[in-house]
């Protein structure tokens, strides 16, 4: 996957879609010094590996930030929570930051 949206990512549907994904992934250092050989349907397998990554960080991430937001706005975290979840949820997000790259 050469492209990372946070929501909308799409998976090709069609050989052509296939094709220009495939051409995009070409031009990056890792094709070009290190999977230089491999076929279109390695690529496709790599490709579904890390949608099924993305999918499943995105899950981690709505897990975690969206009861996270609910109990802090609702009072329910005492001030050492706060601190807790607030150094948890940075860490989220930056595992997020150096994913993204």
């Amino acid at each position: 996957m050469v492209t990372w949206k946070l929501f909308g990512e799409q998976p090709p549907l069609s050989r052509s879609d296939w094709e220009v994904e495939f051409q995009r992934y070409k031009e990056y250092p890792e094709f070009k010094l290190k999977n230089s050989s491999i076929t279109m349907d390695e690529f496709q397998r790599i490709w579904w590996m890390e949608y099924g990554h993305r999918t499943w960080g995105r899950l981690i991430g709505a897990a975690f930030y969206i009861p996270a937001t609910v109990f802090w706005f609702k009072g329910w975290f005492t001030r050492a929570m706060k601190i807790r979840v607030g150094a948890m949820g940075a860490l989220l997000a930056f595992q997020v930051v150096i994913n993204a790259n």
